[in-house]
């Protein structure tokens, strides 16, 4: 009977002290900590940078929107903001893990950064011709005081957001790029093909290479037509 107790006080004592031995040997995970800013504008590159106990975590997988990176040997990796909607900001989630380390998040605000849109009547334009470029943001609304760049050549715009440039002359078709940028707005540029224009001198040429291939036709009907008729009169 005697036995019998010490065998069961034996189990008991086994079934209690036994989880507690097993979480003893266990190391607990440590957390990650995720530094990155608050506010990014939109489009801009932004760093972020992932530690546990103040230590660089390298090959950490860090999770932005739909996009999956992991961090270098110092623990950071460079993330590019989205585009948002106009004049709208929008909070974007960060998460950082890694096996055998407690995940982590972050949240940053991307902010709305109005579009500048270089416009002109047409991407097609004749040399020495003079065009309009007018300059408005991403609601349409004219901006002025824009820096326009064209042919190393700066411009700004006035108060109507219009300012007026030229074509170069050409041999042949040209592109040439117009770029726009103000401070407080996303920069763009874009790009216009010059064409020559005909000259009266390429219009005489044309015209008498026309005048020559119309009068070999003529001379080359004249001699079918009369063989014809010589072979008729013959037979």
């Amino acid at each position: 009977m005697q036995r019998t107790q010490g065998i069961r006080t034996i189990l008991l004592l086994i079934l209690v002290l036994f989880p507690l031995l097993r979480c003893a040997s266990c190391t607990q995970a440590a957390d990650l900590s995720l530094l990155c800013p608050t506010e990014v504008d939109e489009n801009a590159w932004f760093e972020v940078t992932v530690t546990a106990d103040n230590t660089p975590i390298a090959n950490v997988t860090m999770s932005f929107i739909t996009l999956v990176y992991l961090t270098n040997e110092s623990g950071a990796v460079r993330l590019q903001a989205p585009r948002v909607e106009p004049t709208q900001n929008k909070s974007v989630l960060l998460t950082a893990e890694k096996e055998g380390f407690n995940a982590t998040t972050c949240q940053v605000t991307i902010k709305n950064i109005p579009q500048l849109f270089a416009l002109v009547t047409s991407s097609y334009i004749s040399e020495n011709t003079f065009f309009t470029l007018t300059v408005v943001d991403e609601q349409g609304l004219i901006v002025d005081n824009v820096t326009v760049t064209y042919q190393n050549q700066s411009y700004s715009t006035d108060l109507n957001g219009t300012v007026p440039l030229s074509t170069p002359g050409v041999r042949k078709s040209e592109t040439y790029e117009i770029h726009v940028e103000k401070s407080g707005f996303l920069p763009n540029t874009i790009a216009i093909n010059v064409s020559p224009q005909a000259s009266a001198f390429n219009l005489l040429g044309f015209s008498l290479i026309l005048v020559i291939c119309c009068g070999i036709i003529v001379v080359s009907l004249s001699i079918v037509l009369y063989r014809f008729w010589k072979h008729r009169r013959l037979s």
